[in-house]
């Protein structure tokens, strides 16, 4: 899910009790984690599988030993990561 900051609206609109999500990537660069987290544990039955620069993966808790945890990170992740964060702070405080 991808839809610039709006995954929270969307997310909280959604009838989890009618829809089933076995797995969702959700780009969280511009949202609250918290926010996400809570939507998803709780009203999804969803856990969060992993956090990624700018992507967090939940999968459903019953689905959780079905996925191969290996995790991949690009050369320097943590060095682009860090370069980044001023800018993300500065965006996430405007919104």
């Amino acid at each position: 899910m991808d839809v610039e900051g709006h995954e929270n609206v969307i997310l909280n609109s959604i009838d989890w009790e009618k829809v089933s999500v076995e797995v969702m990537l959700v780009e969280d660069f511009w949202n609250s984690n918290r926010k996400l987290d809570y939507v998803l544990t709780r009203k999804a039955s969803m856990v969060k599988a992993h956090q990624m620069a700018i992507d967090a993966l939940y999968v459903r808790r019953s689905s959780l030993s079905k996925i191969p945890m290996r995790w991949w990170y690009p050369t320097e992740f943590d060095r682009k990561w860090e370069a980044t964060l001023e800018f993300r702070n500065k965006h996430r405080a405007a919104l």
